[in-house]
């Protein structure tokens, strides 16, 4: 039986490594002396919960458990897992920390975004963000066109809700590795006044360690003008769950099958 002493005021008890800790309502512990007769011998008496616990340093019968070497399989797949969902909530950080600093308004001398594109139909949106997506990558390089877009623009997946194009901008040019990352068009087409787009992705994420690849996804974006043409709103929506996306970064074949390649 181990004892820990917390505080001189209460202790925790395990009967074997790994078993659960107990240490609500403990009472002071007791110190007793040793009986005659016998050498080395600690008895420590606490009550916690109505149980009494004795151990003893040198008159345990049998082998002492040895403490164990490493995490289970199970225990590491479970670690990685918590952590996997850990880092969710800290993926907008990243390009704060990372990426505000080679933002375009901090760069020395940058140049001025072009004039704002407005009046646009959304046909011609539409067209706009096909160049946008398929020429540019701008899914997985950042390069948006800064023109369509309002300034405080409002972008949301299912993991951040950001407003302003810099801002994003700044956030995928930090998470991906735009040399081996793609997006897909899968289809784009105009409902109910919106544009919608329908595509597939896959990629490196930069900041992680040991830049692990995201098993191919899908998902779509609504694009929401407003009453000057310009885009107020990027909403996206994905066809897989979070803990899918990110859990299979740690474990392959973890969910869902990834998403095949989108053919032409």
């Amino acid at each position: 039986m181990n004892t820990m002493q917390l505080g001189g005021s209460c202790s925790m008890h395990a009967s074997a490594p790994g078993a659960a800790w107990r240490g609500v309502g403990c009472a002071p512990r007791r110190a007793l002396r040793s009986a005659p007769g016998q050498k080395n011998l600690l008895i420590r008496r606490t009550r916690c919960n109505a149980d009494v616990s004795e151990a003893s340093s040198q008159t345990h019968s049998g082998p002492q458990p040895k403490e164990p070497a490493e995490y289970s399989p199970l225990a590491r797949r479970q670690i990685l897992a918590a952590a996997a969902m850990l880092a969710v909530p800290l993926l907008p950080t990243l390009p704060a920390a990372a990426g505000a600093a080679d933002s375009p308004s901090n760069r020395a001398g940058a140049e001025a975004p072009p004039p704002k594109l407005t009046g646009l139909s959304p046909q011609q949106l539409a067209d706009r963000i096909r160049d946008d997506f398929v020429n540019k990558q701008y899914y997985v390089t950042g390069n948006v066109s800064s023109e369509i877009f309002a300034d405080d623009c409002l972008f949301t997946d299912p993991t951040i809700k950001v407003t302003g194009w810099k801002f994003y901008s700044d956030a995928v040019k930090t998470l991906f590795d735009a040399d081996q990352s793609r997006a897909d068009l899968i289809s784009l087409d105009v409902v109910d006044g919106d544009v919608i787009l329908k595509w597939r992705l896959e990629g490196i994420i930069k900041p992680w360690p040991g830049h692990p690849a995201i098993k191919p996804y899908t998902g779509a974006t609504r694009y929401v003008q407003n009453s000057d043409g310009l885009i107020a709103k990027h909403l996206e929506t994905w066809d897989t769950s979070i803990a899918d996306v990110f859990i299979s970064v740690f474990f392959k074949g973890f969910g869902a099958p990834p998403a095949p390649p989108v053919t032409t």
